[in-house]
């Protein structure tokens, strides 16, 4: 995992990221792991799943 994407700002509920994550991997077929790799001032950062 060398690339990270930050997600979302405000943290979130866990139903609310996983919808998150399955619309940006239906809209552009990136694979965002499902939990933060950190959390830094209110925004959480994802890395990419291996495929």
């Amino acid at each position: 995992m060398n690339t990270i994407i930050i997600l979302c700002r405000e943290r979130r509920q866990r139903a609310e990221k996983r919808e998150l994550i399955e619309n940006i991997k239906a809209a552009t077929g990136i694979c965002l792991a499902d939990i933060p790799l950190l959390h830094v001032n209110g925004v959480d950062i994802f890395g990419l799943e291996k495929p």
